[in-house]
């Protein structure tokens, strides 16, 4: 979107309902856009994902001032949609049956789509896990917990901080299918282990020599 030095936007690629619309001045657009469009000191900013209005999902945006030697001109405002990200993150390709990836902001908010349920709630959908908020506080780590569906899971999560925005990516897999895999793995192992110990146990009633 190109945007004028009041907030109006006179150029847009989708010619959605934006167009010729002051973004300063309407409800409808997220805070942080309005805040952005009318700071005393324009500068380069990278907004997080909120629900847009005028495309009908959430985008992020990069809000770029132009200016002259005169003074601010206006903005170039560049727009994210989610599903761009989600797509990305969503992708299940070698991935095991219950293994799933996902973003979530600062607030908690699932960002991209989960792999289980059907509904395409992005953003709505809180995640309150304690992956999440330590996550999005800079933390990093794994360990059995109770997901968003109320399943025991692997979960391991990292923070990711882009331009003062925080998101933590989580991936987690069924604690069931993990315990599968890790008996098949070392079934051998643990059975020769078994065994050694039964044979090498004393009998009941018998007698040390």
């Amino acid at each position: 979107l190109l945007v004028d030095g009041d907030g109006t936007a006179f150029f847009t690629i989708k010619f959605e309902a934006d167009f010729l619309t002051n973004l300063r001045n309407s409800d409808s657009f997220p805070p942080g856009l309005v805040q952005a469009l009318g700071g005393a000191e324009p500068e380069i900013t990278f907004l997080d994902f909120e629900f847009y209005q005028p495309s009908g999902e959430p985008a992020s945006f990069f809000v770029t001032p132009v200016g002259s030697p005169e003074g601010n001109l206006g903005f170039a405002v560049f727009q994210l949609p989610l599903e761009v990200v989600n797509r990305v993150i969503s992708e299940t390709s070698g991935l095991s049956p219950t293994t799933e990836v996902y973003l979530v902001n600062r607030t908690g908010l699932m960002l991209t789509e989960s792999r289980f349920l059907r509904d395409r709630n992005l953003l709505p959908r809180a995640v309150e896990i304690p992956a999440t908020h330590l996550a999005t506080s800079g933390g990093s780590g794994q360990g059995m917990i109770l997901d968003y569906r109320n399943r025991r899971v692997l979960s391991s999560y990292e923070a990711i901080e882009f331009e003062e925005v925080h998101w933590a990516i989580i991936a987690e897999r069924d604690e069931s299918e993990v315990l599968t895999e890790y008996l098949i793995q070392a079934g051998d192992a643990i059975l020769d282990e078994l065994l050694g110990a039964v044979a090498t146990a004393p009998l009941p009633g018998a007698q040390s020599v």
